[in-house]
């Protein structure tokens, strides 16, 4: 399954307006306008903000560049929030006031949907390669029952595993840097390492190299 499938079958689209927090290059945000909703990409990168403005974004799509634990928008301004694998990515401190941010901004009744990697596949292996272990951390848990008990409840929660494809070793490497800047010093002295692992176990397919990480998925209800 992919992560706009994932995301698509688990929420209500069409007509809704969604805030796709941590947009990366897009793919999401675009996937979702496609499926009828009005949708927002945001995403505290310039240089990702930068990408998907010059990479033909679709009509009705907007961008915005922010940090997930300061949303510029009004109370109660959403239908859905989504979160797709970048949650984890905030620094543990401020994981709860992200969460509480977009509570903030949901509409009574709305979707706020929380995917983050697991410690397993493909992908979390060649993450370690660089010492780069991105997974689901003690804090993040504890910031989601938090909001589970003050704010929201619990819809349903699964895994699921995320398949995506990358064109080459250096498009996998490239996309890694300008989704996260900090690993750029990781690959500069892991590189070979990594590159080795990716012919290892990353199988060929149509268009490149299949990828696969396994997602857990919280899907919440604003009270």
């Amino acid at each position: 399954m992919t992560a706009k499938e994932a995301i698509i079958k688990s929420i209500d689209l069409p007509g809704k307006r969604v805030l796709d927090v941590g947009c990366g290059e897009g793919e999401i945000t675009r996937a979702l306008v496609k499926a009828g909703a009005y949708v927002v990409g945001l995403d505290p990168n310039p240089a990702q903000i930068q990408y998907v403005l010059e990479n033909d974004p679709d009509a009705g799509e907007v961008y915005v560049q922010a940090p997930g634990q300061s949303l510029p928008f009004y109370n109660e301004s959403f239908d859905s929030v989504v979160y797709n694998n970048a949650l984890h990515l905030i620094p543990s401190d401020q994981q709860l006031q992200a969460l509480e941010e977009a509570v903030r901004i949901l509409k009574p009744g709305g979707f706020f949907y929380i995917a983050n990697p697991l410690a397993q596949g493909p992908s979390h292996e060649l993450k370690k390669a660089i010492g780069d272990e991105i997974y689901v951390q003690p804090s993040l848990t504890k910031a989601i029952v938090s909001i589970k008990e003050k704010l929201c409840y619990e819809e349903k929660e699964f895994v699921y595993a995320k398949m995506f494809a990358m064109r080459d070793y250096e498009h996998y490497r490239s996309r890694s840097i300008r989704r996260g800047p900090y690993q750029k010093k990781l690959y500069e002295k892991h590189n070979e390492k990594a590159k080795k692992l990716f012919h290892e176990i990353c199988p060929k397919v149509d268009g490149g190299y299949a990828i696969s990480q396994f997602i857990l998925v919280n899907l919440l209800v604003k009270n």
